[in-house]
């Protein structure tokens, strides 16, 4: 499974190369797992109050697995957040998604 969001972000005012990165939670996780994890580093040149547009492609099998208590890799039904920020503690957009 493939998800592709175009998710508008707006720039903090700076003129510098800037990265915008992609966190996912988990929020139904049955097993313990880190709050957030980073899964996607978009680089874009933005001048100040510029909006831009940045395609993050979601692959399930990638971004939403989690190894379970026998072990085994899935992606487990549920919904899971996904954040897009300069910094894990600096999102600006957030998307929920569900995975049934």
């Amino acid at each position: 499974m493939t998800l592709a969001d175009k998710i508008t972000q707006l720039n903090i005012p700076v003129c510098l190369p800037q990265e915008l990165l992609l966190y996912v939670t988990d929020d139904q996780a049955s097993v313990s797992l880190p709050r957030i994890r980073l899964r996607g580093v978009a680089k874009r040149r933005v001048a100040a109050g510029e909006r831009v547009t940045v395609s993050f492609p979601v692959v399930a099998a990638r971004d939403l697995t989690l190894v379970d208590e026998r072990l085994r890799t899935v992606v487990e039904p549920g919904t899971f957040t996904l954040g897009i920020g300069s910094a894990s503690d600096r999102l600006h957009q957030h998307i929920s998604l569900t995975v049934s």
